[in-house]
């Protein structure tokens, strides 16, 4: 007999502002309401897909949804729901901690175990829908030996989940506990040591969280009952024991980076411990290889968690303490013995013994293996890179000495060339994922060693300027667009700048900018240089030709607008410098972003279409500009991170060179001895020529914003017309350039100047006679007295009685 239907629960409201972010940014949210169980008596909690209304299912990643959506479907008047959940999945990494019964709803008071607990696992905490009981959510595993117990000599139960579970999440922080998730993984190892694992038969028998019954997690042989002495021991006198122990001792030898050799290592622990991912990350740390990167955050994992996930999804084989043989696969990281361009793995194989293997094989497994075989001779052949930040795929150049980021598109055409009628998606994607797991990096162990630049004909030592043969180990990803010359000259690039540039404090600020860039891995000064000056110039031609120097592989182009927007950030990943000629006059919005670039914080980067990632940007940045674009911000530390220069005289058409970009093209080698000179110099003086306080800074880039403001307020007086002599147009840009060159700013051309003071000063222009000649002519203007000072020479014809430097 079924007893009498209780009233449906109230649960509390949600409070969506004091859920943390590490939560709220991934797609694993669901829906959930009160349904009742008449087998069960009880009012159970049944996940609601956002997207149709039905039933979500915490295995299945397409009934879960975004974090707005799930709060905004929750919102609805039209909807049936009490409340929203979290969905623990492997690709998080996150676990929750369900703490019933131990909480009263009235007054707050809590259970002593249960303060225990969260005394014990300092991370985000709540209080559940009914107010009866906590829920913990923290980053890190669930150790083997059960998920549930009930408290002993107390009413209440605690569960710990990590995976194929959804827990209600209600905002409800508790007070005094951490507001963000946070790293518990060993915390939590030992409350489930202290309350779970003594229990473990009672783990799983219940439903947990939500109603929804766990997932086995995939590929798991369970835990092998073996001490972790004796299982060392046992991996280190394996058929591969070898190299266990020089991994287990902390020998990198024959590895490209340590994030390579951790990767090894892992894959090894994974097969001995039989899939146990607490057991492998406590082992790892008692291993040689072991430091403080194995805990640094990645996103939403750690270092050490991203890398157990990696050994996980590509292990096939686990070691089976009842079997009779057992041989530790060997799978690797990047162990290899460099032969020319190949790269020599474990066992050699051939794209024949792939194809052979495909066509005799008679299931799964048969396929597996011509997968693993597939991915080994893609190994052997080429060197391969994946970021773990990304899962983005490199392969290294050999013609260029570098990694490039088409490693998946290679890697298909190769596989879809090799296996001819084999050749499937899916096989690709598993071939993919084996190659991946074994390749495996972090941005930081990318980029090149400090001190060395990739260029033409191989890798130059900055500080001794000696030069070495490129190597797949130096993890360029990108390289100058000129050979290393010691002997070259550059004579007609430094007769342009004496052309262009009559201030020798700002070349030697030129100089040492261009050698400042060649230190793609650091940013030793948080300094940007503007080049300012009118059109044609020089500016853009200097710009390209760094741009030259650097070749297409190092150089992005984004204006100071363009930085701080919300994809801008990532062109600058792996870029040695950022040169952008022609930056717009609009103003720079987010200067705080833009600070922070220059400054080489980390910063929080996406790609379409890709996962958000972190990284330390190292690029450099040239920008030209007509005029200087208007800031949102006049803080010290904005002009701080600001270097000047100008450019000040427009060359004359029949002065410029039309064969000059391909002269100064054919001079690469020599201007990058230039720009090493500077370097040197740079490092010498400990910081840049000629380089402002950032008050002078400010208040050049505010005469350098408009310099036809500033000589309009200097030098004229606006009347009205008829009441003021014309004055030719001629005459009084010949003046404004005067006032520019005594004032150390770039002029505009006539053109601009007309447009600029007709627009913005209420200035009227119009032919007039002047002297007997019809002129063009401004006709309400008059100069000021101040204005005398820069017409000593030009006569009221406006003719100049000199030039500057052969530029009128």
């Amino acid at each position: 007999m079924s007893i009498q239907k209780p009233p449906r629960p109230e649960p509390l409201d949600v409070t969506p502002s004091a859920i943390p972010d590490t939560l709220t940014n991934q797609d694993a949210w669901v829906c959930w309401r009160y349904e009742w169980d008449a087998d069960r008596e009880d009012w159970t909690k049944l996940p609601v897909d956002v997207n149709t209304g039905g039933i979500a299912k915490s295995t299945d990643g397409e009934t879960w949804t975004s974090f707005e959506d799930a709060v905004s479907y929750h919102a609805k008047q039209t909807t049936d729901t009490d409340g929203i959940g979290f969905v623990l999945h492997d690709e998080a990494t996150i676990l929750g901690l369900d703490l019933d019964d131990c909480r009263d709803p009235e007054t707050g008071d809590r259970e002593a175990w249960a303060d225990h607990v969260l005394e014990k696992v300092p991370t985000y905490a709540e209080v559940s829908p009914s107010g009866t009981g906590l829920r913990l959510l923290g980053l890190g595993f669930v150790p083997e030996g059960g998920n549930r117990a009930d408290v002993e000599d107390e009413p209440g139960h605690i569960e710990m989940y990590d995976t194929g579970r959804y827990l209600t999440v209600t905002g409800h922080r508790i007070e005094d506990t951490p507001a963000d998730v946070t790293q518990v993984h060993q915390a939590v190892k030992d409350v489930h040591g202290e309350y779970i694992a003594s229990d473990a038969e009672s783990a799983g028998s219940e439903d947990g969280p939500g109603g929804v019954n766990p997932t086995p997690k995939a590929g798991k042989t369970g835990s092998v009952p073996l001490s972790d002495a004796d299982l060392i021991e046992k991996a280190k006198n394996a058929e591969n024991g070898e190299k266990f122990r020089r991994l287990w001792n902390g020998d990198t030898a024959g590895y490209p980076s340590q994030s390579e050799a951790d990767q090894a290592l892992v894959n090894l622990l994974a097969f001995w411990t039989g899939g146990d991912r607490s057991r492998i990350d406590s082992l790892f740390r008692e291993s040689g290889l072991y430091r403080e990167k194995w805990d640094a955050d990645r996103g939403d994992r750690t270092y050490g968690e991203r890398t157990i996930r990696t050994a996980l999804e590509g292990q096939t084989e686990f070691y089976d303490p009842d079997a009779t043989e057992n041989t530790s696969p060997e799978r690797d990281a990047g162990e290899n013995v460099t032969d020319g361009d190949k790269r020599t793995g474990t066992h050699d194989v051939t794209w024949s013994d792939v194809y052979e293997r495909y066509q005799n094989a008679e299931n799964s497994d048969g396929k597996n293996a011509a997968r693993y075989d597939a991915a080994e001779v893609l190994l052997q052949n080429h060197y391969w890179r994946t970021f773990e930040e990304d899962d983005t795929l490199w392969w290294y150049d050999p013609n260029d000495g570098i990694y490039r980021q088409t490693g998946e598109s290679q890697a298909r055409q190769i596989v879809r060339d090799r296996l001819r009628d084999k050749y499937a998606r899916n096989e690709v994607r598993e071939v993919l994922s084996h190659l991946r797991a074994a390749t495996t990096v972090t941005q930081d162990d990318m980029g090149g060693p400090a001190e060395k630049v990739a260029v033409a004909n191989g890798v130059l030592d900055v500080s001794d300027r000696e030069l070495s043969d490129h190597d797949p180990e130096y993890n360029f990803l990108s390289r100058l667009g000129t050979e290393y010359d010691p002997d070259a000259d550059c004579p007609r690039f430094k007769q342009f700048l004496d052309e262009v540039v009559s201030d020798e404090t700002a070349k030697k600020k030129l100089q040492e900018f261009a050698g400042f860039t060649l230190m793609h891995w650091r940013l030793k000064w948080h300094k940007s240089l503007f080049i300012v000056g009118p059109r044609n110039s020089g500016k853009s031609t200097f710009a390209d030709t760094i741009r030259a120097l650097h070749g297409e592989d190092t150089v992005a182009s984004l204006s100071p607008q363009e930085m701080t927007q919300r994809f801008g950030g990532a062109e600058l990943y792996g870029k040695w410098v950022n040169i952008r000629n022609d930056i717009p006059a609009s103003a720079v919005k987010k200067t705080g972003t833009f600070k922070e670039i220059i400054a080489g914080d980390p910063i929080k980067a996406e790609r379409k279409g890709k996962d958000p990632f972190m990284f330390t940007p190292t690029a450099k940045h040239i920008f030209a500009a007509n005029q200087l674009p208007d800031t949102e911000n006049d803080d010290g530390a904005f002009y701080r991170r600001i270097l000047l220069a100008a450019f000040p005289r427009t060359i004359p058409q029949d002065d410029r060179d039309g064969d000059l970009d391909e002269k100064l093209e054919s001079e690469l080698p020599g201007i990058l001895n230039w720009a090493l000179d500077g370097l040197q110099r740079l490092r010498e003086q400990g910081g840049f020529t000629g380089d402002l306080t950032p008050s002078l800074t400010a208040e050049k880039w505010d005469k350098w914003g408009s310099t036809v403001d500033r000589f309009a307020s200097t030098c004229l007086d606006v009347g009205d017309v008829g009441n003021t002599e014309p004055i030719p147009k001629k005459t009084v840009h010949q003046v404004y350039k005067n006032f520019c060159e005594q004032e150390s700013m770039p002029a505009e051309m006539q053109s601009e100047m007309t447009t600029r003071l007709k627009t913005d000063h209420n200035v009227s222009d119009g032919r007039a006679t002047v002297n007997g000649t019809q002129k063009r002519c401004f006709l309400n203007v008059s100069f000021t007295a101040r204005a005398d000072a820069y017409r000593s020479d030009t006569d009221a014809g406006g003719r100049s009685s000199s030039g500057f430097g052969g530029f009128e």
